[in-house]
């Protein structure tokens, strides 16, 4: 499998050694728990791309993505499921308008 990755978060910044969860393209999240020798893809119900993601505990974690994606797991990452915010305006792409290119 070749994919994308833009995020990593290991935990307590053990990095080679221990848990570890990296996020990147169609909304992929993969897993290790062996400092990074194997990776495990998890199911995230999404294929935005996930930008960053971090881990207070090996429990709760959170990912953020495009188009104001925001995914939230209690146990480790088995399950992933969409969280909204409230007071802010989902991100929209830019509209040009009138543009005129020579």
């Amino acid at each position: 499998m070749k994919v994308g990755l833009t995020g990593i978060h290991f935990l307590g910044s053990l990095i080679g050694r221990g848990t570890g969860w990296a996020s990147g393209s169609d909304g992929i999240i993969l897993i290790t728990q062996d400092g990074g020798m194997t990776w495990l893809a998890q199911e995230t119900g999404t294929k935005e791309h996930l930008m960053a993601l971090d881990f207070p505990n090996a429990n709760n974690g959170w990912a953020v993505g495009w188009q104001g994606t925001i995914i939230h797991t209690q146990d480790g990452g088995k399950t992933w499921r969409p969280r909204n915010y409230s007071g802010i305006q989902k991100p929209r792409p830019p509209i040009m308008a009138n543009a005129a290119f020579y």
